[in-house]
């Protein structure tokens, strides 16, 4: 088949029989309700928050929310901030998104640029992050030097922080930093040491 005749048949597709472009009847009051009782709603996002909602977690977000993540977790927090403004109506400087290695890591990796906690403070200084903002460190393992020292920095400035990673153990580096540590298990890698297949998944 070639790919035109592959793309026609795609064009002919009905609407309607695409899962991913239905209503979920668990959501369609979500404009009307808390962002709490969002969580509630998707049964499909509970198991990832259950910790959370368990303890009533409500904070307001401030003046910017700041990912900050290296390698794969960096990539997906790029993807995630430029969605925000379309789907929520925001603008587009309000959730920003910082990257051991800069923008060049996107593509190709900058393999030690993850290694240093000067490097994750620095990122944050020169978007002049404050106390005002919210930070979420992002690191499967729940140690990258360059997520732990940005938010040893953010919560010495009294900022919110918060950490999703893959590890549960509240005590790891970066969750025993974070004012809400998200740990979710993944388990082992199908191939060790390489968090982008199951932890980047998950």
């Amino acid at each position: 088949m070639t790919f035109s005749v592959f793309a026609e048949g795609l064009g002919k597709l009905d609407i309607k029989s695409i899962p991913t472009e239905q209503v979920n009847p668990d959501t369609v009051e979500i404009d009307e309700v808390s962002a709490l009782e969002i969580l509630l709603m998707d049964k499909k996002l509970q198991f990832v928050y259950h910790n959370i909602l368990s303890r009533q977690l409500q904070f307001a977000l401030g003046e910017h929310i700041v990912y900050m993540g290296a390698g794969a977790s960096g990539r997906m927090e790029y993807m995630d901030a430029s969605e925000c403004p379309p789907t929520f109506g925001i603008s587009n400087d309000r959730v920003i998104a910082l990257m051991a290695g800069g923008l060049i890591a996107m593509t190709k990796a900058v393999e030690n640029a993850k290694d240093s906690k000067e490097n994750g403070v620095k990122g944050l200084q020169d978007i002049n992050f404050n106390e005002k903002d919210v930070l979420v460190g992002i690191a499967a393992s729940s140690r990258t030097p360059y997520v732990v020292g940005s938010m040893e920095y953010a919560k010495n400035l009294g900022s919110v922080t918060v950490s999703i990673t893959c590890n549960e153990d509240l005590s790891s580096p970066i969750n025993s930093i974070s004012n809400y540590p998200i740990g979710i298990c993944a388990g082992p890698e199908v191939i060790t040491g390489s968090t982008r297949m199951e932890a980047g998944t998950v």
